[in-house]
């Protein structure tokens, strides 16, 4: 197996600068349609890389990379506005997260590790 040259990125980090890109350009006043042009994509893909980068750009405000996007969506449509450790721990018990749509027994799994990782007591 060869190395790529220096100037190659994986898929998932080309994406994200993309969709940081088209968020960008969305703002200036682009329509959609107007941003996909700019990346040869269609008007709907388009959409699809500003909500992505809206979604990275709500990750890097509230400081969780290491949290999995359908976690944090999960928790704000549930009413919670700041997500930090401290706050899903003391606002949470266990049986609440379990009827918190979106969330199934894997991604309160990974919820309580990321708690622990934290210093915090997960959700009991």
């Amino acid at each position: 197996m060869t190395m790529r040259s220096s100037g190659w990125k994986p898929f998932k980090d080309r994406a994200n600068e993309r969709a940081k890109e088209a968020l960008a350009l969305r703002r200036e006043g682009l329509t959609y349609k107007k941003v996909g042009e700019q990346y040869g994509i269609t008007r709907q893909a388009a959409m699809q890389y500003v909500r992505l980068g809206e979604m990275l750009e709500k990750k890097e405000e509230f400081g969780v990379h290491d949290l999995p996007m359908k976690i944090i969506c999960a928790l704000e449509r549930d009413g919670i506005r700041e997500i930090t450790p401290s706050n899903v721990s003391k606002s949470y018990t266990l049986q609440k997260l379990y009827r918190v749509p979106g969330l199934g027994f894997k991604t309160i799994e990974i919820l309580q590790e990321w708690l622990r990782k934290h210093g915090e007591v997960p959700c009991k």
